[in-house]
């Protein structure tokens, strides 16, 4: 009788165990290799690197540029671009950056991994990356789509599979704020004490640089966001 009870303990625990280790791979499914060929699944750790390393390092430089990638005809001195110019409101629109950091990453992407010239003993076709991207108040969305197909000998594997990136910084807050500073500076006398008591406010610190006579450059920065150990900051510039 003890023997039974023994018995029916260890199939217990063995039971458990497996449940504990088929759950670990089912949320982990990254983890597991795509294929049993060692070549196949070193390029998918290759693009994947590749992923890794260039969404925050976009955002970061886009946004030293106001929010473009591609520096834009009405800007001044070092790509800064202007966010109000002759009494106009000219910043571009958020869907119009998430357009430009998603120009970014595929420009990046495509660059990284080099049309995949290193892996000779392979027959690799890359198709269109896709890149969706979604700024929020907290956060960055990146849902990258990088479709290549892998022949080896007569074997053909496809990998398409989207990967999704969480970039925590406060972008949209640092957004709306540049909005809120733009719109209410159009026209008239730029009032430093009221930009300073509403970027307190939310925890963003500002610095307001006189360019030259009509123009002022405006540094946000949210020290709540760091990225590559720096804080994010969203620069632009006003012209009256």
């Amino acid at each position: 009788m003890k023997k039974r009870g023994q018995l029916t303990i260890f199939i217990i625990i063995g039971i458990v165990f497996l449940a504990i280790i088929t759950l670990f791979f089912i949320l982990n499914k990254d983890l597991i290799p795509l294929t049993n060929d060692a070549d196949i699944n070193n390029v998918f750790l290759f693009q994947e690197n590749c992923m890794n390393q260039i969404d925050v390092q976009t955002i970061f430089k886009i946004s030293m540029q106001g929010g473009y990638y591609d520096i834009p005809k009405q800007s001044i001195l070092y790509g800064i671009p202007y966010y109000g110019l002759n009494g106009k409101n000219i910043m571009p629109t958020k869907e119009e950056i998430e357009k430009e950091i998603s120009k970014a990453v595929n420009n990046q992407l495509v660059s990284c991994t080099n049309n995949f010239t290193q892996f000779n003993n392979l027959k690799i076709t890359s198709q269109e990356i896709i890149t969706k991207v979604e700024i929020n108040d907290e956060e960055i969305l990146l849902e990258i789509t990088y479709p290549i197909s892998i022949t080896k000998e007569e074997s053909t594997t496809i990998l398409s599979k989207p990967k999704k990136v969480e970039v925590p910084v406060r972008f949209g807050i640092l957004y709306d704020t540049a909005t809120d500073i733009v719109n209410n500076n159009l026209n008239k006398e730029i009032c430093i004490t009221c930009i300073l008591d509403e970027v307190q406010s939310k925890n963003i610190a500002v610095d307001v640089i006189d360019y030259n006579n009509d123009t002022i450059i405006f540094v946000l920065t949210d020290e709540q966001s760091e990225i590559t150990e720096n804080n994010i900051e969203l620069t632009f510039a006003i012209k009256q």
